[in-house]
């Protein structure tokens, strides 16, 4: 009977990899434990509590009934998906472009493609700019810097690189234009590469709370990451719940703790990219590696 050893390396990377997995995973079980706390218990439970005790869904209840966390619900999904889809389009037809041999000047496009990445201008210029553009307050304001990733377009560039010329010599015999050849050949042999970029397009945008701070001072433009900064950092219960809401709320025996809130509030915020996350996975590992093979 054949028995395989099992390394000492194997053994400690297990270990290493465990408490990492523990480590990252157990503030969250924590947070989701507080969420679901009832409101009287909730004073009772630790910071390395993983159950919650007496279960309710009162905060959730709070949270998602106003139209305050509703309406940033409903634009960061806006901004994520608009901003992924604007994304997606500058950056597959810019990797296509530097893939191809026959692209005019594409050494002088990459050089410029390159500079705005290696030399930023800085916030103060960046504000002028999409004020002078009259973009401020606006959803424009937070999708269009950044429009384009130089390092993700270089990397769906080298995907690029990784399909067969024969194949686009074939289409072009065939009578394809170019965009034919995108849409038809460069994506589809790319399809784990587009999908891990898209997914982190989608991620950016989605986290991003520094440029719709500083671009949006219209609280009904707010995505929901400015939503949860506002009300961890200021500890302002009117930017959840608006100011007469906010009131009731912190009175009486059926006060809503400002850490049962809290909880609630990170777990929202969070759910949609762990949800999103697992069904792109399969893609993420042989994107980056299908990406890494050409330079």
């Amino acid at each position: 009977m054949n028995r395989k050893r099992v390394s000492g390396f194997a053994i400690v990377n297990g270990i290493i990899l465990s408490v990492v997995l523990v480590s990252a995973l157990y503030p969250f079980l924590n947070l989701l434990a507080v969420s679901f706390t009832g409101i009287r218990s909730i004073s009772d439970i630790s910071g390395m509590a993983v159950l919650p005790k007496s279960p309710t869904l009162d905060y959730y209840k709070a949270l998602l009934g106003t139209p305050y966390v509703q309406r940033a619900f409903f634009n960061s999904v806006y901004i994520t998906a608009l901003g992924t889809l604007i994304n997606m389009a500058l950056t597959i037809l810019t990797a296509y472009a530097l893939s191809r041999d026959n692209f005019f000047g594409k050494k002088v496009f990459t050089i410029f493609l390159i500079i705005p990445m290696l030399f930023n201008p800085g916030i103060i210029p960046n504000y002028m700019l999409i004020k002078n553009l009259a973009l401020i307050d606006k959803y424009w304001a937070v999708i269009l810097p950044g429009a384009i990733n130089v390092y993700y377009t270089m990397l769906l560039r080298n995907i690029f690189l990784s399909v067969p010329k024969s194949i686009y010599e074939a289409a072009e015999i065939d009578g394809a234009r170019h965009f034919t050849m995108i849409w038809k050949i460069a994506v589809p042999l790319s399809k784990p590469g587009v999908i891990t970029i898209a997914l982190f397009y989608a991620i950016n945008h989605w986290n991003d709370y520094f440029k719709p701070l500083i671009y949006i001072s219209d609280p009904a433009k707010w995505p929901l990451q400015v939503l949860l900064r506002q009300f961890i950092v200021d500890a302002d219960k009117a930017s959840l719940f608006g100011p007469l809401q906010s009131v009731l709320y912190a009175q009486g025996e059926s006060a809503l703790p400002f850490r049962g809130l809290q909880s609630a509030i990170i777990i929202i915020t969070v759910i949609p990219i762990l949800l999103l996350y697992p069904l792109l996975l399969r893609y993420f590992t042989s994107g980056l590696v299908s990406g890494a093979e050409k330079g």
